[in-house]
């Protein structure tokens, strides 16, 4: 395209030197045609001015014979002046038939012309004269000559030097003329040769700056196919990373799906489940911290932050690793070293993880150090992985803090991995006013070295000595689930959500709704009561923003936590200016709910034997049909709706059979009250008692908001 855009650009400025030679030629030929023209007029009249000379000079000398004349006494004397006289005639003749042959201009033939009647007028008195003073008649040709040979011959001298003084002043002219337009023709040739010129370097420096922008097109088209065939290795990487655990969650989903399955097997399922999935929100996440660096959007919260407490977290993450490669790890710290420091633990924690996980991904044998330093000077603290594991070879370790890049795509292949966890560290580490460096061996190991900045130290925040224990709780270890009381709000307008975080809330006890957008929260707070609402940010119809907005002008006094998978700092901000609580990113965990409704919710007081949970019998003796008993829970509430529903609208017939199909399942999970409930109100109905009917649907209420959702376990054990 550059290309393209050049030879057009080129071919005008040849174009226009070329014009301008052109026009010089022409210009100086001009000249030269000029000047010919010119000297050959200067040549006119100088020769018109040597003839005008000699006739003025021949009649100075004829007046001169004539006087001559009349003063010679002897007659021989006499004839010879004559003849002089008459020889200068004959001369003029000939000076006026060169000046006749010249091409005089009109001013210079007036002249002539003026002069030629003076001679003509002038001819007969000299001739009389002549005679007279040849015959010895000396008074008359005297007479002739002093009244009119001399007046007249005093004319034709002035007429011919005011020739003359003409054809000189032309002379003159016409030579100043030439020189004038010599110059101005020498100022015109300078002009366009100095425009060619600047013309020639402007061609010279465009030809030279598009060739280098050419060259750099080149370069950057390199650098971009460099990138595109990185980025498509990425992708095709990325696709595997990403396709790995979606087989492993597709596979055990289907494979839990199979009635035939032991409990055993179901939960093993269950586990490979949730440990892939990790795994993939890890994987998402660390493409979005690296797209929001590149937008500028991700922030760091600085805040005071405990050192070994993060060491500590980060040691007890990578323990089982370690322990499974066989691998020796340690934690050698040169004190002293500051107690606190102020930066973010998050990514603090994600940068020291992420160089751990590498430590250990590409060590087999021999060890994996964190080493931990400080320069309180320069107020920075270091922290060095060191491993014995397979190394980097110098003219790749430049390359993987690149995006997208890894040392070796053997590496990708055989270890696995994204390729964008160094380079985030590094701009993680950039944001927390540090940068990471690497030494590194071929076959002997690695040594990652992070820096970040401490904030201010003083003497009195530096220890001496520490111990940090390992923590070795299996993380694996089952969580303990609150047990709460109170009524939640769920607002989410994806079903699958509704199911998944209504079952979260209903392990602890507490009731929960469901509105599946803004405006219809809005309508359930205007006529309910509730401890605690859960909004989604991104709803149709009225988005979680403007609903929280609308639930604080209408002064309902209800704490809002906000949902949504937009984890970026403007959007907690416009969360907390629409006036919500606090906000809770998406995906949400089980824990990160409970810890949620245990800031908002009460502890659940057992207050009588009425109030205490229900739970199935049935796995009292048959454990491994907890998930056929779940199912049975979860879908509890919406039976109670339906036979709600149905006595409101009076509709016997249909509540009749409601009960019934209530009542057999019920009684074969295992839940004897509920039974024992349904099987009173079927009474009820054939004694068409429909007002007591109605009060056992408030009791059959009670004992279903009793029942105790989740994995149900004996009480025995709680």
């Amino acid at each position: 395209m550059v290309v393209n855009n050049t030879r057009p650009v080129i071919i005008a400025g040849f174009v226009a030197i070329l014009l301008i030679f052109m026009v010089l030629n022409a210009v100086w030929l001009s000249n030269q045609n000029q000047q010919h023209e010119r000297l050959i007029k200067v040549d006119t009249f100088r020769q018109a001015a040597s003839s005008i000379g000699d006739m003025r000079k021949i009649t100075l000398r004829r007046a001169l014979a004539l006087h001559e004349l009349l003063l010679v006494s002897d007659e021989l004397d006499r004839d010879d002046k004559y003849q002089e006289f008459n020889e200068l005639a004959g001369a003029f003749i000939d000076a006026r038939d060169t000046l006749l042959t010249l091409e005089l201009d009109e001013q210079g033939l007036a002249l002539w012309h003026k002069t030629r009647l003076r001679v003509i007028a002038s001819q007969q008195a000299q001739a009389d004269a002549a005679q007279m003073l040849l015959d010895g008649e000396f008074k008359q040709g005297w007479e002739i000559l002093r009244r009119e040979v001399i007046p007249r011959q005093q004319q034709i001298t002035d007429t011919l030097s005011e020739m003359l003084a003409y054809h000189n002043q032309q002379v003159a002219q016409e030579i100043a003329n030439a020189e004038h337009n010599q110059r101005k023709t020498n100022s015109i040739i300078v002009i366009l040769t100095v425009l060619a010129l600047l013309i020639s370097c402007w061609i010279v420096f465009y030809v030279v700056r598009t060739t280098a922008r050419i060259h750099n097109d080149l370069r950057r088209a390199d650098e971009a196919r460099i990138a595109n065939q990185m980025k498509s290795e990425f992708l095709a990487n990325m696709s595997h990373e990403i396709r790995t655990p979606l087989t492993a969650i597709i596979g055990f989903a289907e494979a839990a799906l199979n009635p035939g399955q032991s409990r055993q097997e179901r939960l093993d399922g269950i586990n490979t489940i949730h440990r892939n999935g990790i795994h993939l929100l890890s994987l998402i996440n660390e493409i979005l911290d690296l797209s929001k660096i590149e937008a500028g959007k991700l922030e760091v919260e600085l805040m005071p932050v405990p050192v070994f407490e993060v060491l500590q977290d980060v040691s007890n993450v990578a323990t089982n690793r370690l322990r499974e490669k066989g691998l020796k790890y340690d934690l050698n710290c040169k004190y002293p070293l500051p107690a606190m420091i102020h930066t973010d633990p998050l990514r603090l924690k994600q940068i020291l993880l992420n160089l751990l996980n590498n430590a250990v991904k590409f060590t087999d044998r021999g060890h994996v150090y964190i080493n931990v330093w400080c320069e309180p000077e320069q107020e920075k603290i270091y922290f060095s992985i060191e491993d014995t594991g397979i190394g980097i070879v110098a003219e790749q370790i430049d390359q993987i803090f690149d995006s997208f890049a890894q040392a070796d795509t053997s590496v990708t292949r055989k270890f696995g991995g994204t390729g964008l966890g160094l380079s985030l560290s590094r701009r993680l580490a950039s944001l927390l006013g540090g940068d990471i460096r690497v030494d590194s061996i071929a076959g002997k190991g690695s040594n990652f070295t992070l820096s970040i900045d401490t904030g201010p130290l003083l003497v009195s925040d530096f220890i001496h000595q520490h111990n940090l224990p390992v923590d070795d709780t299996d993380i694996s270890e089952e969580q303990v689930i609150p047990m709460l009381q109170g009524r939640v709000l769920l607002v989410d307008d994806v079903e699958d959500n509704q199911k998944l975080i209504s079952f979260f809330i209903k392990k602890t006890g507490a009731q929960v709704d469901i509105a599946g957008n803004g405006e219809q929260a809005l309508d359930i707070l205007q006529s309910s009561q509730y401890d605690l609402v859960l909004m989604d940010m991104q709803m149709p119809v009225m988005d979680g923003i403007v609903a929280t907005q609308q639930i604080r002008a209408r002064q309902l006094n209800v704490p809002v936590l906000m949902l949504t998978a937009n984890a970026y700092n403007e959007d907690r901000k416009r969360c907390e200016q629409a006036g919500a609580n606090g906000f809770l990113s998406k995906p949400v965990s089980n824990q990160q709910i409970n810890e949620a409704l245990v800031q908002y919710l009460a502890p659940y007081e057992q207050a009588d034997e009425h109030s205490n949970p229900i739970y199935s019998a049935l796995l009292e003796t048959d454990p491994e049909l907890e998930d056929i008993v779940n199912r049975f829970v979860y879908h509890l509430p919406e039976w109670m709706h339906a036979l709600e529903d149905a006595c409101q609208r009076r509709d016997w017939e249909n509540l009749a059979h409601r009960l019934h199909d209530l009542k057999g399942t019920a009684g074969n999970m295992g839940f004897v009250e509920i039974y024992s409930c349904t099987v009173d109100m079927e009474t009820s109905l054939e004694a068409v008692e429909y007002e007591t009917v109605g009060i056992q649907m408030a009791e059959l209420r009670l004992l279903v908001e009793r029942v105790n959702p989740g994995v149900a376990i004996t009480a025995e054990k709680r």
